[in-house]
């Protein structure tokens, strides 16, 4: 018998498809979210920095309008997101991973105005995705003439590794860019130890 937390039955995920059946993002589970949100006490508003907050809860219909008029694209399975604004310029930035396969990398979409990303905003996103989430890669695919966001994301600490060819459409090939858990420049990393040194398990990164 499955366990019944691992998320919704058959049914609620046919539910799902009727009620949007023209839809197929419609149909993916939530669950994830859920648990994030549930994780960080609701996660209605939390602080990144003493102007800079976040929210988990904004709706996935909501969301999936976001990035599809700010970047023409569809989410993938097992979506999660997270919301950063500035409260003093009204600023905001939605981060969205999606389609983890293997269940360590998911790809990277965000959709911000500009000025709405601080140091605060990609500490606390690098904690999000590579602390709670578990991620070992996340792989941001950018149109290879945007050479602006390609500027954004290797300032942001993402290394370019090659081009996907027809990747955002026919004729359409994508600059790949990834960031790993070990070469985030915005997580602590421990000094390597003697090589004699038995550290034991390694314990997970502590979300604030």
């Amino acid at each position: 018998m499955a366990d019944e937390t691992e998320g919704p039955d058959l049914g609620e995920v046919l539910a799902l498809a009727a009620d949007a059946p023209t839809d197929p993002a419609l149909v993916n589970p939530l669950w994830a979210q859920d648990a994030i949100a549930r994780q960080l006490d609701g996660g209605v508003r939390g602080e990144v920095s003493a102007r800079t907050f976040y929210s988990v809860t904004d709706s996935f219909v909501a969301v999936l309008q976001w990035i599809r008029s700010g970047t023409g694209r569809e989410l993938g399975s097992v979506p999660v997101w997270v919301r950063c604004w500035r409260e003093d310029t009204e600023q905001g930035v939605l981060f969205v991973l999606s389609a983890p396969r293997p269940p360590d990398e998911a790809e990277l979409i965000v959709v911000g105005m500009r000025g709405a990303m601080s140091r605060a905003v990609l500490r606390a996103v690098s904690h999000w995705a590579f602390g709670m989430l578990g991620l070992r890669r996340a792989v941001a695919r950018v149109p290879v003439e945007r050479t602006d966001l390609a500027e954004l994301l290797r300032r942001a600490g993402f290394r370019h590794e090659g081009t996907a060819r027809d990747a955002l459409g026919d004729g359409v090939d994508a600059a790949v860019w990834v960031m790993t858990a070990r070469t985030c420049p915005w997580l602590p990393h421990a000094p390597s130890p003697p090589p004699d040194r038995d550290l034991g398990p390694v314990h997970s990164l502590k979300v604030h």
